[in-house]
């Protein structure tokens, strides 16, 4: 049996295999940050991710999988998604001035939990050589696993100086980041907003593997985060990868239904 044709059905269920497109809804911000606004609690965060069950997928940590696994069990469920690495960027408290970045799970452990997919981070512009050698050698290591494995391998591409330099997020530097992330051998890679639909579209020319794009930091409107997604999805992205700007907001199922809407069509159930 081909590993190949494990990936095939992963990414099918978490990307519609007709239209390549996928809304996934990512809740595991805490695993990194703490508690965060929407995700606070154990118990507000449990009650947010089971009002969030018509995503196409869902990114979660280890430590919710036990917790949860009947959110994702049965048809029509939503994709488990496990987020594989801690990472000291990211947060409000004790900020660093490098990235460092560890798994938290092995491929093995993910292919026993019925994942279909892992994300992992991709670090680049670190002050000191040797961490970005380390970034890309933890993500060949881990891309060559999901290959033996049948997992579907999401890359987040990001810039080590994105907070301080805003010239390290430009569309060209993206597309590049993108493209770096897919020879490596990412099936899906997941990307910042370059702030634009032509600054979108750079980024996906350049980029061989689908491409799904995040949502960043919450606090905008349900209007502008329809506006954004809409832009989005008419550039061309794959589809959406939104935390904060949905479990923030003050209706969240409501939003991720508006949201299916722009990534599906109304005729999708």
């Amino acid at each position: 049996m081909d590993p190949r044709t494990g990936k095939k059905i992963r990414l099918a269920r978490l990307l519609n295999p007709v239209t390549g497109k996928g809304l996934v809804v990512a809740c595991s911000h805490p695993v990194f940050a703490g508690p965060v606004p929407g995700l606070t609690t154990a118990t507000e965060a449990e009650r947010a991710m089971r009002a969030l069950a018509a995503a196409d997928g869902m990114i979660v940590s280890p430590g919710w999988v036990e917790r949860l696994e009947d959110l994702f069990a049965g048809r029509h469920r939503p994709s488990l998604i496990l987020h594989m690495d801690w990472k000291s960027a990211g947060r409000s408290f004790l900020k660093v001035s490098t990235t460092l970045l560890c798994p938290l799970f092995t491929i093995e452990a993910a292919v026993a939990a019925g994942a279909d997919a892992v994300m992992t981070y991709l670090y680049y512009g670190q002050s000191e050589v040797e961490l970005e050698r380390e970034e890309i050698r933890r993500n060949a290591e881990v891309a060559r696993a999901c290959e033996r494995w049948g997992m579907v391998h999401i890359i987040e591409p990001r810039s080590a100086t994105e907070r301080d330099n805003p010239a390290s997020v430009t569309p060209a530097v993206l597309a590049a980041y993108a493209r770096i992330g897919a020879e490596i051998g990412a099936t899906v890679i997941k990307t910042v907003y370059p702030g634009s639909p032509g600054g979108l579209a750079e980024v996906l020319a350049a980029c061989p593997v689908p491409v799904v794009v995040a949502g960043g930091p919450g606090g905008s409107s349900p209007e502008e985060v329809i506006a954004m997604s809409t832009a989005i999805m008419r550039s061309g992205a794959n589809g959406l990868v939104f935390g904060r700007k949905i479990y923030q907001s003050s209706d969240p199922a409501a939003l991720l239904g508006s949201l299916r809407q722009i990534v599906h069509g109304a005729a999708t159930p």
